[in-house]
């Protein structure tokens, strides 16, 4: 399989795989207060987190100028039901609003369409409507509650 990941990506910056473990801790702690509530507010251990999307993820950074100003992190493993799962995605502050976050979900649906994919599926908390209205924009849909503060999320990819 071959993709391109600076295919149609701004000149602003560029999308690099992560592929180690100190990478991904240092990807994840650095954009823990991006979210809110923040990952370490909801998670158990930030370090154990990582290691999961280690082991399990494909992590995706965009760098601007050697900082990272955003991550997506998904996984498009699950060849029984061909489901791939959105489980972060997030840009800083400055650098919203500049097509970052687009490119990075781009980029997941086409892997996730090469890995033959059906669907992508994601998770939301119910009041982030700004998030709520990017993946509507993206093709996604409302496919049921997750929990009382969160809604399910479905793309289909064929």
């Amino acid at each position: 399989m071959s993709i391109d990941i600076n295919k149609s990506y701004s000149k602003e910056y560029v999308i690099l795989q992560v592929n180690n473990i100190s990478e991904i801790r240092k990807v994840v702690h650095d954009f823990d207060k991006v979210f809110k509530p923040s990952l370490s507010e909801r998670l158990i251990d930030l370090n154990e987190y990582a290691e999961k999307l280690y082991k399990k993820a494909m992590v995706f950074v965009a760098v601007k100028e050697n900082k990272y100003i955003g991550f997506v992190a998904f996984y498009a493993n699950d060849t029984k039901d061909n489901v791939a799962y959105l489980t972060q995605i997030g840009v800083n502050e400055k650098s919203q609003d500049r097509s970052v976050g687009k490119s990075l979900l781009d980029l997941c649906i086409r892997i996730s369409k090469n890995k033959g994919m059906a669907s992508m599926k994601l998770e939301v908390f119910n009041y982030n409507i700004k998030g709520i209205k990017f993946y509507q924009k993206h093709g996604f849909y409302f496919s049921g509650n997750a929990s009382s503060q969160s809604i399910y999320m479905v793309k289909k990819l064929k």
